[in-house]
């Protein structure tokens, strides 16, 4: 995994979309399908607003669109007011996020709760979408969140060095039956 995202002003641009510079994870918000500015709260990145749009489809979200050779990603979700159920889906457009295909649902009792969620996956994951689809909730917040690509392959200079530290070992070993084989044929005189 990477270094956790560090949510700073430096990655809003003028229409709430954050860019993170480090990783080009690009976090936009959602109200319907419709582009709704992200700010932040602190270290947080925050939904506007003050509650979801009302219906079962298409309510108060954020995607999350990652880097190319995505493979595992963690945040911390926390509500900005009171009570939240946040799904989270891994589709790559608004109109497709509804509690109806959702893949998981978070509970937040309230703002001074937060809930893990993290995946890892077999193939590359592009696009998440989290957020809340009733208008009784509390728009949500992003407090960590942190992503990862599949585990580097060691170089050819690991290999060798593992390579010969086994032969190496294998002859040491060697060299200590022989040892033991030899003092067993000598005769013990007392």
């Amino acid at each position: 995994m990477s270094s956790p995202i560090t949510f700073v002003s430096g990655g809003l641009d003028g229409s709430g979309v954050y860019t993170d510079a480090g990783t080009g994870t690009v976090f936009t918000g959602f109200n319907g399908t419709t582009a709704e500015a992200l700010i932040l709260s602190g270290t947080s990145l925050a939904q506007t607003g003050s509650s979801g749009n009302g219906g079962n489809t298409n309510g108060r979200s954020i995607q999350i669109a990652l880097p190319a050779n995505t493979y595992a990603f963690a945040m911390f979700v926390s509500s900005t007011a009171g009570f939240a159920g946040p799904w989270v889906e891994l589709v790559s457009s608004p109109s497709n996020f509804n509690n109806g295909n959702a893949n998981y649902n978070l509970t937040i009792a309230n703002s001074g709760d937060s809930q893990f969620f993290g995946i890892i996956s077999n193939t590359a994951i592009s696009s998440i979408f989290i957020g809340d689809l009733q208008a009784s909730q509390s728009p949500i917040r992003i407090q960590s969140f942190e992503e990862g690509g599949p585990a580097s392959t060691p170089e050819v200079s690991t290999f060798l060095l593992i390579g010969s530290g086994l032969v190496l070992m294998r002859f040491l070993r060697r060299r200590q039956q022989r040892r033991r084989q030899t003092k067993r044929l000598d005769p013990v005189f007392s």
